[in-house]
């Protein structure tokens, strides 16, 4: 097994957080991984992505020029990496923020309204997490639960009140997205 993924948002969507997480998961569930996170420099809106690889088996490079997996957050995002995704790439998209898009030929898109869901999960910050779980949905690397664990582990002790919330907002993707063809 080898999974690519890209995600990209804007600073303060949680991309960092997100891949940095999965990353983590992923090892921490006997997974070999990689990951490389980039960023503008604003604090917030500015353009963040995180590109990893989690493998069975030696990952080799975590640069990936057509990602197999992609979760966009924005607008800006959609337009920008879409076309990018490999034949046969599974595309999950937060409609929230990017509420069309036209899909490449051999791609499967899914649409989550990861920032509506997360508002009514408790808070708008979590669609992250809305969007975690829905990709582990569809891609199931490692389980559901298995990251909710380093989840709250990997939690300041100042985040710690937000561990509730990004909890319903795992869950709320997982159930947003189960059952959707993947193509």
């Amino acid at each position: 097994m080898r999974e690519d993924l890209f995600l990209s948002g804007l600073g303060g969507q949680g991309v960092l957080l997100m891949g940095q997480l999965l990353l983590e998961a992923a090892v921490k569930a006997g997974l070999q991984g990689a990951g490389m996170p980039a960023y503008m420099p604003e604090v917030r809106g500015g353009e963040t992505t995180f590109t990893l690889v989690v493998s069975d088996g030696p990952t080799g490079s975590f640069v990936v020029g057509r990602p197999h997996n992609l979760v966009l957050m924005d607008a800006h995002s959609v337009q920008s990496y879409l076309p990018r995704a490999a034949e046969g790439a599974l595309a999950l998209i937060n409609t929230s923020l990017a509420p069309s898009w036209e899909a490449p030929p051999g791609i499967t898109v899914v649409g989550i309204a990861a920032t509506d869901l997360a508002r009514d999960a408790g808070g708008e910050r979590a669609a992250n997490m809305v969007m975690v779980g829905a990709l582990l949905a569809l891609r199931p690397i490692f389980t559901l639960e298995h990251f909710i664990g380093v989840m709250t582990q990997g939690l300041s002790e100042r985040a710690q009140v937000y561990a509730e919330v990004n909890t319903r907002a795992l869950h709320v993707g997982w159930e947003a997205a189960r059952g959707r063809a993947t193509g």
